[in-house]
């Protein structure tokens, strides 16, 4: 049997179990056997905007010298924010 026979015939053994697997989603994977049928499936938080008004910062104990300011409203989802060297402010969501 030629090299590249010998390679091939190594492939296919290799990869046959694979075959007739489905593939395990991210949600089921650690999961007990006792669980593989079990439809529970995490749920997003629904996505929400809080008004500027109900933000409690008065509520907020800061450090002396400290302050807080609402920078931005209105972006579901938002959960980053980096401040440029111009002075412009950028937000991102995952």
């Amino acid at each position: 049997m030629t090299p590249i026979r010998l390679a091939a015939a190594g492939l296919v053994l290799l990869s046959a179990p694979a075959l007739g697997q489905q593939p395990v989603l991210a949600l089921a994977q650690g999961r007990p056997d006792g669980m593989a049928q079990s439809t529970l499936a995490p749920h997003p938080p629904r996505v929400t905007v809080t008004a500027p008004g109900d933000v409690p910062m008065n509520r907020w104990r800061l450090p002396q010298g400290f302050r807080v300011e609402l920078g931005a409203h209105g972006m579901p989802g938002a959960r980053m924010m980096a401040l440029g060297d111009q002075g412009g402010c950028s937000s991102a969501s995952a």
